[in-house]
């Protein structure tokens, strides 16, 4: 695995979902500082779902829900974009 990747994960749907450190690093410091340190949780979301829907606003994306410990978490993976 690429060592600026933070996962690189298959999905159930058929598509690797890729995360970089630094987008990891702008995921938790801008947009939901609640995910620091939740990198597995994350994972356990792309990996083994509870639910997957598609976005009503955007086609091209996926969102990933599973309940964890009396809460959800859900993560949004878009398809198609070039490596």
């Amino acid at each position: 695995m690429n060592p600026e990747l933070i996962f690189e994960i298959a999905t159930p749907l058929g598509f690797i979902v890729r995360c970089t450190r630094a987008y990891w690093e702008f995921i938790v410091t801008q947009k939901h500082p609640a995910l620091t340190g939740r990198e597995q949780d994350i994972a356990q979301v792309l990996t083994d779902p509870d639910e997957v829907r598609r976005s009503r606003l955007d086609r091209s994306v996926y969102l990933f829900g599973v309940g964890l410990a009396g809460f959800a978490l859900s993560c949004a993976a878009r398809t198609g974009l070039a490596s």
